[in-house]
């Protein structure tokens, strides 16, 4: 995991929350791999068939998606997985298929968080990399 304090991830997602409830956001879908590590401390490539997800909340807990490759790789090292964040969602192996676009879990999550029907934010700025398929992304 990332060697900075769990007291600057609750500090930047407390900022995250004032923005997002200036705005009026119910939750935030951070993909881009800068970002995503910035909020979640879990390192990742910048690749776009296995995607890594962050939602936020405006309220509980944040919630990961991640390839389920990388637990694996933390339990093969017999290492605690590298992200503050408790609530991880894993994948299988990606279906590389460009007929169907596929969630990822994003909207069950959201749904279970109740945020489905609000005003949902993803980075789609002019510095930020969407990490998952376009496609997907549409669904």
């Amino acid at each position: 995991m990332s060697k900075v304090p769990l007291e600057e991830y609750t500090r930047r997602i407390k900022k995250a929350r004032e923005l997002m409830n200036e705005q009026n956001i119910d939750a935030l879908i951070v993909t881009d791999a800068i970002s995503y590590f910035y909020f979640s401390g879990h390192k990742v490539p910048p690749n776009k068939s296995r995607p890594s997800i962050m939602i936020l909340p405006i309220d509980g807990e944040p919630a990961i998606i991640v390839w389920e490759m990388d637990d694996s790789w933390a339990k093969l090292d017999k290492t605690k997985f590298p992200s503050w964040v408790d609530d991880r969602r894993f994948y299988p192996e990606v279906p590389f298929s460009v007929e169907q676009p596929i969630d990822w879990g994003v909207r069950s999550l959201l749904e279970e968080r109740m945020v489905h029907r609000g005003t949902i934010a993803i980075e789609l700025g002019s510095d930020t990399r969407l990490g998952i398929p376009v496609n997907d992304f549409t669904r």
